[in-house]
């Protein structure tokens, strides 16, 4: 549930942003370096900026301290 903010697109990428960094962090599974190829090269980590960014101005909009 992404409340409006976030298009259906943007919520599954988030979702799987979420998804990797908990492999990671928590050592859920194994890291497929390719992965990590894919995202460094396609620059894919910008996603999280530019989708917190998105929810941060929605927020305030809503007048929502955050």
């Amino acid at each position: 549930m992404s409340m409006g903010i976030l298009s259906s697109e943007e919520f599954g990428r988030y979702r799987s942003i979420v998804r990797f960094r908990n492999v990671v962090v928590h050592q859920y599974g194994v890291v497929d370096i390719n992965v990590i190829r894919r995202i460094i090269s396609n620059r894919e980590y910008r996603d999280v900026a530019r989708l917190g960014i998105k929810v941060v101005e929605e927020l305030r909009r809503r007048g929502i301290d955050c």
